[in-house]
């Protein structure tokens, strides 16, 4: 065989033999490895690396919360960085203050959703005819959004309700969406009546 293919030729194809014999056995031997506790557990975040809670604290405090504020929000809220995103869209793009938004973000299950539907009233009703009245609407937005099941939906009912219907104010449209999520009663007046006290 040495004289057919030469030491060359034949410590070559014995160094391809070994190279595709090792690729099979890579995840066993890392399965070994992991079954005699050798994997080391990652290495703890090096200055510099940000995980939410960083992002979270710098948000709120680019939007005027105070440290302590911004410790105590991010430290307790289930998902620091969306709750900081939902404080930074309300304050960029609404004359509320990042401190009234952070209350409001902080007491709801989503507060991308809530920050989004309080945008969307602001730029669709108050964004048209911005005065002092407008001001007061936002802050109507803000909690008739955080007490919605599906800020979303609402948002989208408040739009369509300002529009299409003529003598609905933001004020009432808001609060003709929200009541709507509890059982529609004017549509179906004999429901309460069927219902045991």
């Amino acid at each position: 065989m040495l004289s057919s293919i030469g030491s060359n030729g034949y410590k070559h194809s014995l160094k391809n033999y070994f190279q595709q014999l090792r690729r099979p056995f890579a995840p066993i031997g890392c399965g070994l490895l992991m079954a005699s506790g050798m994997v080391f557990a990652p290495i703890a975040a090096v200055a510099g690396d940000w995980n939410q809670f960083d992002v979270c604290v710098s948000e709120l405090k680019r939007n005027g919360v105070s440290d302590d504020a911004a410790a105590s929000g991010c430290s307790q809220a289930i998902i620091p960085k969306e709750m900081s995103q939902c404080v930074n869209m309300i304050s960029r793009n609404t004359n509320i203050t990042g401190i009234v938004a952070l209350q409001s973000c902080f007491q709801v299950r989503r507060p991308v959703d809530l920050g989004n539907c309080v945008v969307d009233i602001d730029r669709g009703v108050v964004g048209r005819n911005r005065s002092p009245e407008g001001e007061d609407v936002t802050m109507a937005a803000l909690n008739t959004c955080r007490q919605s099941l599906l800020p979303g939906r609402h948002s989208e009912c408040v739009l369509a309700l300002s529009r299409e219907v003529s003598d609905f104010t933001p004020q009432k449209a808001m609060n003709t969406c929200l009541a709507a999520e509890d059982f529609p009663r004017d549509l179906f007046p004999a429901y309460s009546e069927t219902q045991p006290n």
